[in-house]
């Protein structure tokens, strides 16, 4: 599941079925003015945190990646002169642009690679995505962080959201029989070497179990068996915050802000993160 042709046959498959689903699991599936006015709660919010953080964001151009229905590409075309809403997903886009709610500055975008060949560099004030870069695989959510700021103009800002550790699940103490060593009730010979026996047959596959029940583990097993019956799947992933610190610094850009937020639900780290490009990139 590491090719955007699998990626990309997934999530045309979810536009079909339940494409509101699909963009914010956490809501009712069904297509309701609280999806979209929490597009508008979203948009605000980090516009206004923009603000807080002293950026001053040109109203020109802005990018909306992955942008689904027009959950938040709808609110952003009421603050920008223009918007391009991009997604990999061509039913997502025709559902967009076929919305009653489509605004007419905005403009849609079929993603075809990881490094938006289509858009020009320089070209936007303000780059979004949310909930987006985590259903992709790693490398290729670099590579759109990579293009982010390839697009986005000098002092642009760009704002994205991605989970930055995986928790582990509580698997209970990993020393066995801990409370009951061999000889705990006085066992007779024959006991003790029945005991003896079936713990050391035992240990090796509880101590197994561990990592096998944690989610990192189980999430790519489930990955490699979906991959190898054909399923769809959506993926979730995650970067490091060092990682995202060095593409930053390789692209003249400077995080100047990181948020923790709870898009991605209680397994694992969310953040936020605020970038301003400071110089064109070589």
């Amino acid at each position: 599941m590491d090719t955007l042709k699998n990626v990309r046959k997934s999530w045309e498959s979810f536009a079909e079925e339940n494409p509101h689903w699909a963009v914010l699991t956490a809501r009712d599936s069904g297509e309701t003015d609280a999806f979209y006015e929490s597009g508008i709660h979203d948009v605000e919010s980090v516009l206004k945190e923009g603000e807080t953080q002293q950026i001053e964001i040109n109203k020109g151009a802005a990018l909306d990646f992955g942008c689904g229905v027009g959950r938040l590409t709808f609110p952003l075309c009421a603050h920008f002169e223009k918007v391009v809403a991009a997604d990999i997903s061509t039913k997502m886009i025709e559902l967009a642009r076929a919305h009653e709610k489509c605004p007419t500055n905005a403009s849609f975008y079929n993603v075809k690679d990881s490094k938006l060949s289509g858009l020009d560099r320089n070209s936007f004030d303000f780059v979004l995505s949310l909930i987006v870069l985590q259903h992709l695989p790693t490398k290729h959510a670099k590579s759109y962080i990579k293009a982010f700021m390839r697009v986005s103009r000098v002092n642009g800002l760009i704002v994205f959201q991605i989970p930055t550790a995986r928790k582990k699940i509580e698997t209970g103490k990993s020393v066995f029989w801990a409370d009951k060593p061999l000889t705990w009730d006085n066992p007779s010979f024959g006991k003790l070497c029945y005991r003896y026996v079936f713990r050391t047959i035992m240990w090796p596959r509880r101590r197994l179990r561990l990592p096998i029940l944690s989610n990192e583990l189980r999430y790519r097993l489930d990955c490699l068996w979906r991959k190898v019956t054909g399923k769809r799947i959506m993926l979730m992933n995650f970067l490091r915050i060092d990682q995202i610190k060095k593409i930053a610094k390789k692209n003249g850009c400077e995080i100047v802000a990181i948020k923790k937020d709870d898009r991605t639900g209680e397994g694992y780290t969310s953040n936020l993160f605020f970038i301003r490009k400071f110089q064109e990139s070589k």
